[in-house]
């Protein structure tokens, strides 16, 4: 063990005297992606959210809808909590939304198939708070899809909120998120996710890390500019007109991307609230923590390469939302394989440069993090809660290269094998369904998943050329 350590000091010595010993030149070769898209990216990325914190997000306050929200005059929002076995944390989320601030609000529990014992927790919250609370059950079990459109189909609401069965909210989260829908353009509000149990192990510690990064700023830059995609499922704010417009949820995974994306090409913006805050529990098991990113990775590949591809047509570049897929398609795909391609190409015929240039790579990103968190910290709520996470970033370089090998493998996965249709986290009678009705592009959608790679291959090249779909046949069985 200590020869190993050893070694290792030595190896991470002769690459810092390395990349000191290169000319600007040299450095700005080796380190180009980083340079010229990755480090310019986080600090537009900072200065939005600095922005948006302190200028953008209280451009409304004045305005007479944002007056009447603090008044019996305030729109009715129909909370909607779409559950599967979550009779361990309904209670909470139930408390949660009761003790918000905002004064006309209506609370929907749907039971989606449950046998642990939510059915009867919910009954027993629903004579504890009366009217408060409606409660429906579906049976069987139909998916998150069907119980947020059932949960629509008896709401009363003008505005309708989805959330987690999991989550907890701050007392004026919905007040904040509200406040977004003063832009009649506005259609979609995303609220702010973090983690609840970030001191839980330091995979917890990482992901709150992340969701810093990637929500909490990343989302009010791209909210800013027009291209943000997706409202988080557990805490998404919709006009309901739009949504009942569009077609409501479709079946998933990935359904509240698919939505906004719908809701996007309806002409409507999707924004972001950034001080209207949830708080959910991130996974503390690495194999848990894989599964759902590697659904969660799928699902763009699902939504811009299939059921909306017509967004890359040279025809809309004029729309917002094709230049959210160009950006999206640049920096989470193009990007992504580019540095494997290129960090293989130099461990193949430069063996002895891959670790230096692995170093600097991570001492640059290293760097940008700090900036990231320094900037996250000044305008967040839980300044130090979050200060707390400084003597573990030098893990989150590591925790994003696992994990951009976990999203290049799920790429890949969903672009040749289409898993994200054969996905547990929907009913396998409920996919059925959804192709024989055409809930999904019939062309688009397949009964038989491609069982080997030449299988998937014939996917990929005949999808390609025609937009038909493959007979059953053609992927190995059929019905």
């Amino acid at each position: 063990m200590i020869g190993w350590l050893d070694a290792l000091i030595h190896e991470a010595d002769w690459a810092l005297r390395y990349l000191h010993s290169l000319t600007w030149a040299e450095f700005a070769f080796f380190f180009l992606p980083v340079l010229v898209l990755d480090i310019p990216r986080t600090l537009f990325v900072s200065i939005a959210a600095l922005m948006d914190h302190y200028v953008w997000s209280h451009r409304h306050d004045a305005t007479d809808f944002v007056k009447r929200l603090r008044t019996h005059r305030a729109p009715l929002v129909s909370m909607i909590a779409p559950g599967l076995n979550e009779s361990e944390t309904i209670e909470k989320t139930c408390v949660s939304l009761l003790e918000q601030d905002y004064p006309n609000k209506e609370i929907i529990i749907v039971d989606d198939g449950s046998d642990d014992g939510m059915t009867t927790v919910c009954r027993r919250l629903q004579k504890r708070f009366g009217n408060r609370i409606k409660f429906v059950c579906l049976r069987p079990r139909q998916g998150k899809s069907a119980a947020i459109n059932f949960g629509i189909s008896v709401a009363s609401g003008e505005y309708v909120m989805t959330v987690d069965a999991d989550g907890t909210y701050d007392r004026d989260a919905v007040s904040k998120a509200m406040k977004q829908f003063a832009d009649p353009r506005v259609a979609v509000v995303s609220g702010n996710v973090r983690v609840r149990n970030a001191f839980a192990c330091l995979l917890t510690r990482v992901q709150s890390i992340e969701y810093l990064f990637s929500i909490n700023l990343a989302r009010r830059f791209l909210a800013r500019t027009g291209t943000l995609l997706i409202a988080s499922g557990a805490f998404g704010l919709f006009r309901r007109s739009v949504v009942e417009g569009v077609g409501k949820f479709t079946v998933g995974p990935g359904e509240d991307r698919e939505l906004t994306v719908r809701v996007h090409k309806a002409g409507y913006r999707a924004a972001f609230a950034g001080d209207a805050i949830c708080m959910t529990d991130a996974p503390t098991s690495l194999k848990v923590l894989t599964k759902q990113r590697l659904r969660w990775n799928r699902s763009p590949i699902r939504c811009q390469f299939r059921m909306h591809r017509d967004l890359y047509r040279l025809p809309a570049f004029s729309n917002m939302t094709t230049m959210a897929f160009l950006d999206w398609t640049l920096y989470s795909m193009v990007l992504l394989f580019s540095r494997f391609m290129f960090w293989g190409i130099i461990a193949a015929f430069h063996p002895h440069l891959f670790f230096p240039i692995f170093i600097g790579t991570g001492i640059l990103y290293g760097l940008t993090n700090l900036v990231q968190l320094g900037v996250a910290v000044w305008i967040s709520e839980r300044k130090a809660r979050d200060l707390g996470h400084l003597p573990f970033m030098p893990l989150f370089p590591f925790y994003k290269l696992y994990f951009g090998c976990v999203r290049a493998f799920a790429y890949i996965d969903e672009m040749l094998f289409e898993t994200s249709y054969t996905d547990n986290f929907v009913p396998p009678y409920v996919r059925r369904e959804a192709l024989r009705s055409r809930d999904l592009p019939p062309t688009e959608v397949y009964a038989d998943k491609p069982r080997t790679w030449s299988q998937g291959f014939k996917v990929w090249a005949r999808r390609r050329s025609r937009d038909v779909a493959l007979e059953p046949s053609e992927l190995g069985g059929g019905d």
